[in-house]
C-alpha cells in the first residue's frame, strides 16, 4: 500500500512517579512520536539530539538547557513547547491548572523563556519539583513542512549546595565576523571565524568542564578549552566558500559540584552568508532643492558611481547634488574589493517645480458664515495632491474646493504637491464677531403659574435688535433686551429663544429650556350629608398628586390619600391640599361642603282616649305631633289616607282596627312612631249580665250596662218578683250595687227594663232578667 503520512510512535508503561507537574503521572504512559510526510518520495532523517534527556537545576537559581538538536540533512528546525502525550492524540493533563505547554513548571518569574528557533529553554525554578517539558521539532525544507520528531525532557529541581556554572557573556573577542546578539555571529563565506566563550561558577572551589556537539554539527570547527574556574572555550573555523546558512550548536558546561554536578546547556548560531549592502528605496527630490543625502548600510569600505554629483562617493553617507530634473542611477558597492563584495542600487528622480493658487469667496463674513476655498495647480508631474490648512489652526481638507465655517479670521494656506515638488499659497478671510446671546432663566423648573425672570447677559446696543420668543408665555414685564418676567399657564418643557443681530446683519442665537410641572387638579367626590354620627369617605381623584393634606372642618386632618372620617351634627368646609411629586401644590376649600342633621325623632299622641272602641259616627281623631329634629312629616292613617300636616285631624269612615304612623323627617333621615289601635265599630244595642254578685269581692259586684259605648242615653229600672222597682238610673254608667231601702236585697231573679239613645240616633228599648247571686 502506500501511504504520504506516517506516524512512528513508542512509549514505556508507566511514567515516574514522582513528576509533580501532571496529574497522577504513575497512570500514563511514556510515550513519543515522529512524524513523516514523504508524498514527494523525498528521503529523510529525523533531527539528532546530542544533550540527553534529562536535566538537574537548582532552586532560585539560573537553568539553560539546549537539547542540542541537528538535522543531518540540513533541514530548517523549528521548535514548539507541546503537551506530553500518554498514546496517539492523547495529552495527559497538567497537576495545577496555571501549567501549560509553554509554562510547565514553577518559576520566580511566572515564565519560561524559549526560543523557537533554537530551542533554548532558560529560567529560574522557584521550588523543588520534577517536571515534564515536551518539545516537538518540525523539518522544512525548501520552505515545506516533511516531519517532525517529539522528545520529552525531565527536570530535576532541588535545593543545591552549590551554584550552576554559566557562560555569562555569551561569544567574546570575536575576530572575522559581525556580532548580532550574545549568541549569533554571521561571517563571509571563505573567512575565519574565531571567538571564546568564558565560563564561571561563584563556588570558586569547582572544575569546569566545557563540551561541544561540533563534531557533528560543524565538524570542521576547532573547539578547545583551558583553565579551570574560570574557563575559556575558544573556537576557530574557516568557512568555506561554498558554505551558506545557519550552523547552530551547544555548548555544556559543567561543574564538579556535589551531590549533583551543576550543568547548563547553551545553543549558538553562525551565520554565514554575505553581509547585506542596502541603499535603501528609491526617491525622489524636486527642483527647488536637487540636493539628497544618501546612506548605505553594509560591510565597509563602500564606493559610489557618479562621483561627479557626489561629495565623498567613498561615504557611507554621501551628499548628491543634481544639476536638472531627470532620473539618475546610484550603484553602490560594499566590502569594495573584499571577499564579500556586494552592490545595490538606489534611482533618484528629481521632478520639475509646480505651482499654486488660491482664492476665497466671501473674503468677509459673520462668524460661523460658509466660505468657499478653491485652489488651482499648474505645472509639475501632474498628479496633484492639495493640502489645506489655516492659521489659526483647525482646519484641514484634501479636496481641490472646499467649504468652511470661521469663526476669527483667518488665513488658509494651500500646499499643493506634484511628485516631490510642494507649492504654497494663502487667502485670507476677514471674520466679524457675533453678538452676543447668554441668556440666563431663573428658575429652570417651575409649576405652572409661577414666575420666570429671563436675563439678556450679552452686551446691549441701539444697533442691536433682539428677537424674544417664549414659547407662548404670559409676559408679565420685559421689553427689548429685557430683563423679563414670564410665566405658563400648561405644563410642558418651553424654550425661551434670543436672537441677537448687530448692525451688519450678523447675528447669534441661544435657547434655554424651562421645565413647567404640572400643578395638581384638585378632584374629590363623597356623600355630602346624612345624619349624626356620619362616616364619609372622600374619594380622591386628584391629578398628578404625589402627597395629600385634608381639613375636615371639624378640627381633624388627614395626610391619606382617600380617608374616611366621622362627623357630628353641623356644617363643615372641607379643604383638601395637593402636592406634586415636582412640590407643586394646588387647593380646593369647598365651604359647607358636609352639612350633618340630628336624628330625628318621631313622637305623636291622639288627643282622644283610644283605649277602648268608637262607634263609627264617632270615629274622628285629633293627632298632636311632639316630634324632634324633623322638619316634614307623614301621616298614615291606616285606611289609606295619609297626610303631610304637622297636627292632622282625621275621620275614619269604615270600620277596622287601625295603627296611625308618623314618619318624621329631615332632609336625610327619618323616624317613625305607631299610635293605636283604633278601633271603629257600629254600636246599636245594650248589653246587660244576666247574674252578679254583690259580695264586695271585687268581681261583678255591679250591675250595669256592659259596653258602655255608643250610649247617647240610657234608662234602665230593676224590679223584683213583686213588680216592685229596686233601682232605676238615668246614667249611662249608672250601677245597681244589689241593696235595696239600704239593705242587701234577696237573692233571687229580677226582672230590668231599659231605654236608650245611641250616639248614632238610634232609640233603643230592651228588658231581661238577671240572678243576684250571694
Amino acid at each position: 500500500f502506500t501511504c504520504s503520512d506516517w506516524i512512528i510512535a513508542t512509549h514505556i508503561s508507566a511514567r515516574n512517579e514522582a513528576i509533580t507537574n501532571l496529574a497522577n503521572p504513575g497512570d500514563y504512559d511514556l510515550y513519543v512520536e515522529c512524524h513523516l510526510d514523504n508524498s514527494s518520495g523525498i528521503c529523510n532523517n529525523s533531527p539528532v539530539f546530542s544533550i540527553i534527556p534529562i536535566a538537574y537545576s537548582c532552586t532560585n537559581q539560573l537553568f539553560v538547557y539546549n537539547h542540542g538538536a541537528f538535522d543531518p540533512d540540513g533541514d530548517s528546525l523549528v521548535y514548539t513547547l507541546v503537551n506530553p502525550l500518554d498514546t496517539l492524540n492523547g495529552p495527559i493533563p497538567y497537576s495545577l491548572g496555571v501549567f501549560s505547554p509553554t509554562y510547565p513548571l514553577s518559576t520566580t518569574s511566572g515564565t519560561l523563556e524559549f526560543d523557537p528557533f533554537t530551542g533554548q529553554i532558560s529560567c529560574v525554578p522557584s521550588e523543588n519539583q520534577i517536571a515534564v517539558i515536551s518539545v516537538r521539532i518540525d523539518e522544512y525544507r525548501d520552505g515545506g513542512f516533511i516531519g517532525s520528531t517529539q522528545r520529552d525532557l525531565e527536570m530535576v529541581v532541588k535545593t543545591c549546595n552549590n551554584n550552576v556554572p554559566e557562560i555569562p557573556l555569551g561569544i567574546e573577542n570575536l575576530i572575522g565576523g559581525a556580532l548580532l546578539d550574545s549568541n549569533t555571529v554571521i561571517v563571509c563565506p571563505g573567512i575565519t571565524v574565531d571567538f571564546d566563550l568564558v565560563g564561571v561558577d561563584i563556588d570558586g572551589a569547582d572544575t569546569l568542564t566545557v563540551t561541544t556537539n561540533l563534531a557533528t554539527t560543524i565538524p570542521a570547527a576547532v573547539f578547545s578549552s583551558s583553565g579551570d574556574n574560570p574557563i575559556t572555550g575558544h573556537l576557530t573555523w574557516e568557512t568555506a566558500a561554498a558554505d551558506s546558512g545557519f550552523y547552530f550548536f551547544t555548548v555544556t558546561i559543567s561543574d564538579d559540584g556535589c551531590p549533583i554536578s551543576g550543568q547548563q546547556v547553551y545553543s549558538y548560531t553562525i551565520q554565514v552568508s554575505k553581509p547585506p549592502v542596502d541603499a535603501g528605496p528609491d526617491t525622489s527630490i524636486c527642483i527647488s532643492n536637487p540636493v539628497i543625502q544618501l546612506q548605505v548600510i553594509g560591510q565597509a569600505p563602500f564606493h559610489w558611481n557618479n562621483a561627479n554629483f557626489l561629495d565623498d562617493p567613498n561615504s557611507e553617507t554621501p551628499t548628491a547634488t543634481l544639476p536638472d530634473s531627470g532620473t539618475f542611477i546610484f550603484v553602490v558597492t560594499g566590502d569594495a574589493g573584499g571577499f564579500c563584495e556586494k552592490n545595490d542600487t538606489v534611482v533618484v528622480t528629481v521632478d520639475p517645480n509646480v505651482f499654486a493658487a488660491a482664492t476665497v469667496a466671501p473674503d468677509t463674513i459673520c462668524a460661523g458664515d460658509t466660505i468657499q476655498l478653491n485652489a488651482s495647480a499648474t505645472a509639475g508631474i501632474g498628479n496633484y495632491s492639495y493640502n489645506w490648512s489655516s492659521v489659526p489652526s483647525g482646519f484641514s481638507s484634501n479636496d481641490s474646493s472646499t467649504t468652511d465655517n470661521p469663526i476669527v479670521s483667518t488665513n488658509y494656506v494651500i500646499a499643493i504637491s506634484s511628485g516631490s515638488c510642494t507649492t504654497y499659497d494663502t487667502a485670507f478671510v476677514y471674520t466679524r464677531q457675533l453678538p452676543g446671546a447668554d441668556i440666563s432663566v431663573n428658575p429652570t423648573t417651575v409649576c405652572e403659574g409661577e414666575i420666570v425672570e429671563i436675563q439678556y447677559n450679552g452686551i446691549t446696543s441701539p444697533d442691536y435688535s433682539y428677537n424674544w420668543n417664549f414659547s407662548n408665555a404670559e409676559i408679565l414685564s420685559g421689553t427689548t433686551s429685557g430683563p423679563y418676567a414670564v410665566l405658563w399657564n400648561t405644563a410642558g418643557i418651553n424654550s425661551v429663544s434670543l436672537q441677537v443681530t448687530d448692525q451688519f446683519g450678523c447675528s447669534s442665537s441661544n435657547v434655554e429650556n424651562v421645565t413647567v410641572n404640572p400643578t395638581p387638579e384638585v378632584i374629590f367626590e363623597s356623600i355630602t350629608g346624612g345624619c349624626e354620627p356620619l362616616s364619609v369617605t372622600f374619594i380622591n381623584n386628584s391629578l398628578d398628586g404625589f402627597s395629600y393634606l385634608w381639613d375636615f372642618g371639624d378640627g381633624s386632618t388627614s395626610t391619606e390619600q382617600s380617608p374616611g372620617h366621622i362627623y357630628a351634627a353641623g356644617l363643615f368646609d372641607v379643604a383638601l391640599t395637593v402636592t406634586s411629586a415636582e412640590g407643586c401644590v394646588s387647593s380646593v376649600v369647598f365651604p359647607g361642603y358636609i352639612e350633618i342633621l340630628p336624628v330625628p325623632v318621631a313622637d305623636a299622641s291622639v288627643l282622644e282616649d283610644i283605649s277602648h272602641p268608637y262607634d263609627l259616627s264617632l270615629a274622628t281623631f285629633h293627632f298632636q305631633n311632639n316630634s324632634l329634629f324633623a322638619d316634614s312629616y307623614f301621616w298614615d292613617f291606616g285606611d289609606g289616607t295619609t297626610s303631610s300636616e304637622t297636627n292632622p285631624t282625621h275621620t275614619y269612615t269604615s270600620l277596622d282596627t287601625f295603627f296611625a304612623v308618623l314618619t318624621a323627617s329631615n332632609k336625610y333621615c327619618d323616624d317613625t312612631i305607631k299610635l293605636g289601635p283604633i278601633i271603629i265599630v257600629f254600636y246599636n244595642e245594650i248589653f246587660f249580665p244576666t247574674a252578679f254578685s254583690p259580695n264586695a269581692d271585687g268581681k261583678n259586684d255591679q250591675f250595669h250596662e256592659l259596653q258602655q259605648v255608643g250610649l247617647s242615653k240610657l234608662y234602665y229600672a230593676v224590679f223584683n218578683r213583686w213588680g216592685e222597682m229596686v233601682y232605676e238610673t238615668n246614667a249611662t254608667n249608672g250601677e245597681w250595687d244589689g241593696s235595696y231601702k239600704g239593705e242587701r236585697a234577696e237573692v233571687g231573679v229580677y226582672f230590668w227594663y231599659a231605654k236608650a239613645d245611641m250616639v248614632n240616633g238610634t232609640h233603643l228599648e230592651r228588658k231581661g232578667n238577671v240572678t243576684l247571686i250571694q
